[in-house]
């Protein structure tokens, strides 16, 4: 009787998490399309020919900024529960998704010249992973970069299936390494706005990806963080 209880306790407990993690993909993707209507009119008033004021167009950018920043929320909640729990099997060109990772980080925001820098090795890299999910992460680690770190930003992939990303600024204390991957933790001393779910997603997904993902400070005399991810590469047979 003990066990028939304790497993239908555990069968309770997967259909509850189950059910949550759909709700939140369900909510995610039904956010989208009013966000999506939200910024093209807004794109709309910005580009018209009516004479705004100074403090009207502060407004409308500040409304913009708004909602940009909720559609990456989403889209950051919506990758959070696709990934739970879930275990990719596929492969995935490494080089190709960190490259659309970059792109995706240039075209939201204007960089300097050698901002940002990837590496990349010769030949292709294959891995076990999905390229929407490897790419989702490099995002990432790219956008928490910028924000908590300093340029340049270094993007390095290796022929061992690991990518490393790395900024110059002053790093983290090593107290608060470990907890960097909580859900909505942000370190007391960061001075910039975000969702805390950035590390947590890249964490997420490195686990249904079945990789390792770590973050450390740069040694010696080099500042920065250090994220990197290491994939598995698929067995060859021969």
């Amino acid at each position: 009787p003990v066990l028939n209880a304790f497993n239908h306790l555990l069968a309770r407990l997967e259909t509850s998490t189950s059910g949550i993690q759909r709700f939140a993909a369900d909510a995610s993707h039904q956010l989208r399309t009013p966000l999506s209507v939200v910024s093209a009119n807004l794109e709309i008033l910005e580009g018209s020919s009516r004479h705004w004021t100074p403090q009207e167009r502060r407004l409308i950018a500040d409304s913009r900024d708004a909602v940009g920043g909720m559609t990456r929320l989403v889209g950051q909640l919506l990758s959070t529960a696709r990934a739970d729990g879930a275990r990719i099997s596929s492969s995935a060109d490494l080089g190709r998704a960190v490259r659309r990772a970059c792109q995706a980080a240039r075209e939201r925001r204007s960089f300097p010249d050698g901002a940002l820098r990837l590496r990349l090795p010769a030949e292709p890299v294959t891995v076990l992973g999905a390229e929407d999910l490897i790419t989702e992460q490099i995002l990432n680690l790219i956008d928490n970069a910028f924000h908590h770190g300093a340029p340049p930003v270094i993007v390095h992939v290796q022929t061992t299936g690991a990518v490393c990303v790395w900024d110059h600024g002053p790093g983290v204390d090593e107290a608060t390494l470990p907890h960097l991957t909580d859900r909505f933790f942000r370190a007391a001393s960061s001075q910039a706005h975000g969702s805390g779910l950035g590390l947590a997603i890249v964490h997420t997904l490195a686990e249904a990806q079945d990789a390792q993902f770590h973050l450390s400070n740069r040694s010696g005399k080099r500042s920065g963080l250090v994220g990197g991810i290491v994939f598995r590469l698929p067995r060859i047979f021969a």
